[in-house]
């Protein structure tokens, strides 16, 4: 579904961020070639905890949604590739 999401929007998967709050949500972002965010709101803080699988890596682990949804914005603002997010944000 990612993958027909992106043909439709004609989105490059390397330049999409993919937010979510679980591992599944990465192991999806990672499959179809996205970005990886993870939200420490809803199930992410128990997904960080778990700890994630080695493969989905790099992610970005944000507070809430907020805050990559603001890293996201300002990055394209910028012409950035990839997002740069904020301090309370953390690559893992």
């Amino acid at each position: 579904m990612l993958r027909e999401a992106l043909a439709h929007y004609g989105a490059r998967a390397e330049e999409t961020p993919f937010v979510g709050d679980q591992a599944d949500d990465l192991r999806a972002a990672f499959h179809a070639g996205c970005q990886r965010v993870l939200v420490q709101t809803g199930l992410g803080a128990k997904a960080v905890a778990s700890g994630l699988p080695d493969y989905v890596r790099p992610v970005t682990v944000c507070e809430n949604l907020y805050t990559a949804a603001v890293a996201i914005v300002r990055s394209e603002k910028q012409g950035a590739e990839a997002p740069h997010f904020p301090s309370h944000a953390r690559r893992n």
